[in-house]
């Protein structure tokens, strides 16, 4: 087990919501010494809180400028915060971590979703990403001193409750049990190629039925999607969150998750359709090719923005016998448990914080109590 620098676990500060990716992931640091304590974004609760935690990490800062009123000045009032409070954390010697989620935002300003981000990743110790493409991106993009590492996205076993029987999914949703089900799980997104992904299903002829189940983002997207898959049979649209009981039902029931994407960095989604032994139809991307080009019955690849090609790859993934993609899905996700994944973050955070061991701890604390005198004054 690490112990922090005051003998006692390591305790990162982070404002991440609770999620699967955020149980599973802090579940896994926990035999290592290291726990979750809340984070907020201000000096003043960093200069109070300096003794009660011992690193700091930050999953998605989005919400740090976008949460602003003010359109303009608002956002550039949120990422000078931001800069602000980052150099206070190298002051208090509390590492910094990142885990890169995007390269790209979604729905939102570029310009000052980059400038954020920019900020947060040039000062950050230590940068999470979730393949070696995002790594070789950030690294050419934003130049971050601090180290930067890979860690896959971990399976989901465990944490989804038992799927319905397949017969009851398909009769309580009013879908065809004579007709291959393929399916897209989780937010409604435009990035996630959903109108692509209708498009090739009515190239298709009726052969397959397609799924597309979760909440809308934004809301009014919905209406959207709806025009699109009305025009088309077989397509069946489920617009709302999904329990987990209902997802678990939705990825169990389907024969292949489709992933369409226009643009992708980390994809809960796959970890998802891998964990339940379920093969992929997934735009040909670079997160997408790297991750599954160990087990090449896990999925198969077409050119990103084609619905036919797409619709020609899905058949073609059809016939490759189901054992045989439940049998590659499933190795991949076991390659990715999350004991495995995160023993880089558990070694980067043991040098990080390894000079700040017993023997310097009188002298930190005194200056780490000057640090916090002269903030609290300014």
């Amino acid at each position: 087990m690490i112990q922090s620098f005051i003998g006692g676990p390591i305790r990162v500060a982070t404002a991440f919501a609770e999620s699967e990716y955020a149980t599973l992931f802090y579940k896994a640091l926990e035999p290592h010494g290291i726990t979750k304590v809340p984070l907020l974004v201000q000096d003043r609760w960093l200069v109070e809180n300096r003794h009660n935690i011992d690193a700091v990490h930050f999953h998605w800062p989005e919400h740090i400028w976008r949460s602003r009123q003010s359109e303009r000045f608002g956002k550039l009032r949120g990422i000078l915060g931001l800069w602000k409070f980052l150099r206070l954390c190298h002051r208090l010697k509390k590492p910094v971590i990142a885990t890169v989620h995007n390269l790209h935002p979604h729905e939102h300003d570029v310009f000052w979703d980059n400038a954020g981000y920019r900020v947060l990743l040039r000062h950050a110790n230590m940068l999470i990403c979730h393949s070696r493409y995002a790594q070789d991106e950030v690294v050419r993009r934003w130049r971050p001193q601090g180290q930067c590492i890979v860690m896959r996205i971990g399976n989901y076993d465990g944490f989804f409750p038992p799927p319905c029987p397949r017969e009851e999914f398909f009769a309580s949703h009013g879908l065809d049990l004579c007709l291959p089900l393929v399916a897209m799980v989780g937010g409604l997104r435009r990035y996630k190629g959903i109108e692509l992904a209708i498009d090739a299903i009515a190239r298709l002829n009726s052969k397959v039925q397609l799924l597309v189940a979760g909440a809308p983002i934004p809301t009014p997207y919905l209406a959207e999607v709806e025009q699109v898959a009305k025009r088309v049979p077989g397509v069946h649209l489920i617009g709302r969150f999904l329990a987990p009981e209902e997802l678990a039902s939705a990825v169990a029931a389907s024969d292949v998750i489709l992933l369409p994407y226009k643009d992708i960095t980390g994809s809960g989604a796959l970890m998802t359709a891998l964990t339940f032994g379920k093969g992929v139809v997934a735009a040909d991307l670079p997160y997408f090719r790297e991750l599954l080009s160990s087990h090449p019955q896990a999925g198969r690849f077409f050119p990103a923005g084609d619905a036919v090609a797409m619709a020609t790859t899905i058949e073609e993934y059809l016939h490759v016998p189901a054992d045989r993609r439940s049998r590659d899905a499933l190795a991949l996700a076991q390659d990715c448990s999350w004991p495995r994944q995160v023993q880089g973050v558990v070694s980067v955070l043991h040098t990080l914080l390894s000079p700040r061991g017993s023997p310097q701890l009188t002298e930190n604390g005194r200056e780490q109590n000057a640090i916090a005198s002269r903030a609290q004054a300014e």
